[in-house]
């Protein structure tokens, strides 16, 4: 486990920029679990559908004030877009594809 906020576990630098880029997946997982009233155990939500918490690496639950602090983050954060038709986005899929070994980096 960690000590403090699990910062490391949702900010990465990339290589390219040294910029941050925010892991989305554990503040998704976090918010649904909140959404559906899944937060203590045993974890059942109002969807009667098993929702677990996010973890460290180690398998030792990230305590839930830092989730929240995470989630929160995240939501003011947020960028809302009215988009309309013919709109196009671009994407730096080194940013989006972050859990993804490069092709040059497989073996």
């Amino acid at each position: 486990g960690c000590a403090g906020p699990p910062s490391s576990t949702l900010r990465r630098g990339t290589e390219e920029t040294g910029l941050a880029t925010w892991f989305g997946n554990v503040t998704s997982a976090w918010g649904r679990s909140r959404h559906h009233g899944a937060t203590e155990p045993p974890y059942r939500g109002d969807d009667n559908s098993y929702h677990p918490p996010p973890k460290y690496g180690d398998g030792e639950q990230i305590e839930n004030k830092y989730l929240n602090l995470a989630l929160s983050i995240a939501e003011s954060s947020q960028v809302l877009v009215k988009w309309e038709q013919g709109d196009l986005v671009l994407l730096d899929m080194s940013m989006v594809y972050f859990s993804q070994a490069r092709s040059s980096e497989r073996n």
